[in-house]
């Protein structure tokens, strides 16, 4: 018979299991899912490279198919308090939520020009929806 404690850590590690993001493969310490097979296109899921500046880019190859890296998920970028530059590249047009929350470090965001969706204008150091502009994520160096 288990202890109630026994019950409460078997019921948090099943649901921090269910939380975790799926992701399909890796390249260069960025872990990634498949949106679309007939597409080819990907998202970023979770970052785990030790790199403090991080240039995402527009196309992976896995399996010897090259995808198109359209989206960065949901808390993709979570905590990396370590990460004090991204690059984001002409390709990603969906920016999930929270998917810079706590990269306290950050100093740099520089969406590449061309992107249809998204754009950090005049060196602002933050990535704006250019449609609406709405601030998507900004840093410590971010001028409004």
């Amino acid at each position: 018979m288990r202890t109630a404690k026994q019950l409460l850590i078997t019921v948090a590690v099943l649901l921090c299991s269910t939380v975790a993001s799926a992701h399909d493969f890796e390249v260069g310490g960025i872990y990634y899912e498949i949106l679309s097979e007939s597409d080819l296109t990907v998202k970023v899921n979770v970052n785990y490279s030790n790199s403090n500046e991080v240039v995402i880019p527009e196309t992976v190859t896995y399996n010897s198919k090259t995808y198109s890296v359209t989206t960065i998920g949901e808390y993709a970028f979570r905590r990396c308090t370590g990460l004090t530059s991204v690059t984001i590249p002409n390709s990603v047009t969906t920016i999930e939520t929270w998917a810079f929350r706590y990269c306290t470090g950050l100093t740099s965001i520089i969406v590449e020009k061309g992107n249809a969706v998204y754009d950090s204008r005049e060196n602002c150091n933050a990535i704006i929806e250019t449609q609406t502009n709405t601030l998507i994520a900004g840093c410590k160096n971010t001028i409004i």
